[in-house]
């Protein structure tokens, strides 16, 4: 979680992220290979119950659904992350997936 004030009001953001690990043993010792993080799901919410965040119309659209709100902030200050965080649903997703089966295969 994130405490982070967006358009003049502070909000928390939460993210649900599901990390893809690769691990190996070398030299009798297990090691973790990469860790490849898979965003699920975020969200903001503002610290005041009486604040009312506004989202500005233009900006959710460049951002990758399920990590919306991870990326949004870095939109509206003008700087693009790069690179654009890897969601479930995106081909970066499709192709940490396949690149992992195919190393469990080649392994077995």
């Amino acid at each position: 979680m994130l405490r982070t004030t967006l358009h003049d009001v502070e909000v928390d953001a939460s993210d649900l992220v599901q990390y893809l690990d690769r691990i190996v043993l070398e030299d009798g010792s297990w090691r973790v290979l990469d860790r490849l993080p898979r965003y699920i799901q975020d969200r903001f919410d503002p610290v005041r119950r009486d604040a009312k965040l506004e989202l500005r119309d233009d900006l959710p659209a460049k951002c990758p659904t399920s990590a919306r709100h991870l990326v949004y902030p870095q939109f509206a200050a003008r700087s693009a992350p790069d690179p654009m965080p890897s969601t479930l649903d995106s081909p970066q997703a499709t192709a940490i997936t396949t690149d992992a089966k195919e190393w469990l295969a080649e392994a077995a």
